[in-house]
């Protein structure tokens, strides 16, 4: 058996759903595999993606953005909350080395906890970063604001400097920190079902109106006017995963399949715009209604994708939480007749082939970048 460490952002779920994908892809080329997951990503989306193929350990392996709702960031308890991580991150450091030489490791993959390569370095074991943003280049716009935390920024590069290689994913921003990088397709999960089959499942196999899946967390949803969104619901079904006090919405448990499924099995997606659901919404080849994001560095990178990849359109944030919907479900719908560019969507094929090669011959490949 051969040990693969992931370490794994638990900030939100796209970071945990993509290195998953390159996990099971890295399976079907190694079956000898078996995964050691560190972060706070929740026990149910590793038993959806890879059960029985996987430990986890939900430890806090980086700190993420602290918000003060789901649409801002609040920028001084996100470094305070930083900077209280990486004073104490010696003794992390020294435990998960002692871990991994223990274990065996062969191989750390990490999205993207700067510490994950500090670990890697002091258990002598290779490491491989993959993202499309770095955490220095998020708090950089932070710590302009409140100068005392810039030496969070600077320990975070420093942390990154030591990634002997990392995979940079499209649409990327800021990772200048890293020394060596080959550029890969996009990593998106692929629908394996037939949408109609999901359907069915859900018990909407004979449902006429265009089905909208709202992919939002229920803190996200907390102040939207419903009896507005009601207006809505005699043009279309929509369904969620949280309880909301409208009943035509058809309320899912997130565990009941793998996302992209129903993503693949609905009409249009609402959600704010994360690499998870940018790419699996250009994947399998479905619009996108996003909300506005506020102060969050990547939001203009992703939204810039998905105008020129995908079916998108902006509803406004008082608009979405006003809950009229109607007018901007219908805008996007009529977008669909004018089909957007294409993107290579196979990056997780090509860095779990990577990753084979590293595991079968213990070297990285030469990067396409240097800094």
């Amino acid at each position: 058996m051969v040990k693969v460490a992931l370490y794994i952002s638990g900030h939100g779920y796209g970071h945990g759903t993509r290195v998953m994908e390159v996990a099971r892809r890295l399976l079907a080329l190694r079956p000898d595999v078996r995964f050691r997951i560190v972060s706070r990503i929740p026990d149910w989306l590793i038993r959806l993606n890879l059960d029985g193929y996987a430990e986890h350990l939900p430890l806090e392996i980086d700190t993420g953005v602290k918000q003060t709702d789901s649409y801002f960031p609040d920028k001084r308890a996100t470094l305070e909350v930083a900077a209280a991580f990486w004073r104490s991150s010696e003794q992390l450091v020294r435990r998960e080395a002692e871990t991994l030489r223990a274990e065996g490791t062969r191989l750390v993959l990490a999205d993207l906890p700067p510490l994950a390569f500090e670990i890697a370095e002091q258990a002598e074991v290779i490491a491989v970063g993959m993202g499309n943003f770095s955490w220095d280049w998020i708090y950089e716009p932070y710590a302009e604001e409140f100068p005392d935390y810039e030496w969070v920024v600077a320990r975070i590069q420093q942390a990154y400097a030591r990634c002997p290689l990392l995979l940079r994913l499209p649409f990327h921003g800021g990772l200048q920190a890293f020394p060596r990088w080959l550029d890969i397709p996009l990593v998106a999960r692929h629908a394996e079902r037939d949408p109609e089959e999901v359907r069915d499942q859900i018990g909407l196999v004979e449902e006429t109106r265009p089905v909208v899946l709202i992919a939002l967390r229920g803190e996200d949803m907390a102040r939207v006017n419903w009896r507005e969104v009601e207006k809505a619901s005699t043009a279309y079904r929509f369904v969620t995963f949280h309880p909301v006090p409208l009943p035509q919405v058809l309320s899912l448990p997130p565990d009941l399949m793998r996302f992209q499924e129903l993503v693949n099995a609905a009409d249009i997606v609402l959600s704010k715009p994360g690499y998870g659901i940018v790419s699996e919404c250009i994947a399998n080849r479905k619009p996108l209604l996003y909300t506005e994001r506020f102060e969050f560095r990547e939001y203009e990178v992703l939204v810039r994708a998905l105008d020129e990849y995908g079916w998108s359109c902006c509803i406004p944030h008082a608009e979405f939480l006003a809950g009229n919907w109607l007018p901007f479900l219908a805008k996007i719908q009529a977008k669909l007749a004018h089909p957007p560019k294409t993107y290579p969507t196979n990056g997780a094929e090509v860095a779990a082939s990577i990753l084979a090669e590293v595991l079968e011959g213990s070297r990285l490949p030469e990067a396409a970048g240097i800094a």
